[in-house]
């Protein structure tokens, strides 16, 4: 089975599993990805990719899942914003409102968020704070 044939068999699937949903995600980041054609490109996408996990109260799944629409948000998206509105909607979404993204070069953060149900990551030059709070 290919990519493109697990990505096809996921999507006309009536019930999506928690490990289809993340099958999916991170095809949708090799998708992304494969648009940019030189091996220069494709070192920098990768280097704007790379994960680096500061701290995790969530389960496994959920971790994945948020660092897979993460990087899905850096590849179509420039500003820091738009990034953290993308991956906030796709969390509210999945797990039931009310989720809070932050992404920035650099900051400071002190939140009491629900339990288990927290995140920090860099990702690239990017720190990424998700948590779900409310």
């Amino acid at each position: 089975i290919t990519n493109e044939s697990t990505f096809m068999l996921v999507l006309f699937s009536d019930r999506l599993s928690t490990i289809d949903y993340l099958s999916l995600n991170r095809l949708r980041v090799i998708k992304e990805c494969d648009r940019f054609s030189t091996s220069g490109e494709k070192l920098r996408m990768e280097e704007r990719l790379k994960v680096n996990l500061t701290i995790s109260k969530m389960p496994h799944d959920m971790e994945e899942d948020a660092i897979a629409c993460a990087k899905i948000a850096v590849v179509k998206y420039q500003s820091k914003s738009d990034i953290a509105a993308f991956v906030r909607e796709q969390f509210d979404k999945r797990y039931m409102p009310r989720w809070h993204c932050i992404v920035a070069d650099d900051f400071g953060y002190s939140v009491v968020p629900d339990a288990m149900n927290y995140i920090c990551f860099e990702l690239g030059s990017y720190g990424v704070l998700l948590f779900k709070s409310g």
